[in-house]
């Protein structure tokens, strides 16, 4: 169930950045911090939806951006 829900979640964060969608971005994030510590959101969500990007620079930037701001609410950086 874990890894069915990063998945579903890595597919929200990435289409939110491919879209421009803020609102899908946070949600997704939030999720993830929700479910997961910091340590296991970062390589089960936030690594993999960030390399889906890779050739996206600008949805990988805002993807990157979205998640290093709501770091600091979860003590993650």
């Amino acid at each position: 169930m874990t890894r069915r829900a990063a998945d579903r979640l890595i597919d929200h964060l990435v289409k939110g950045a491919v879209e421009a969608d803020p609102v899908r971005m946070h949600g997704a994030i939030v999720a993830t911090f929700e479910l997961f510590t910091p340590a296991v959101a970062l390589d089960q969500v936030f690594t993999p939806a960030l390399a889906a990007l890779d050739g996206r620079a600008d949805a990988r930037g805002r993807a990157l951006a979205a998640i290093e701001g709501h770091g600091p609410i979860y003590d993650a950086g």
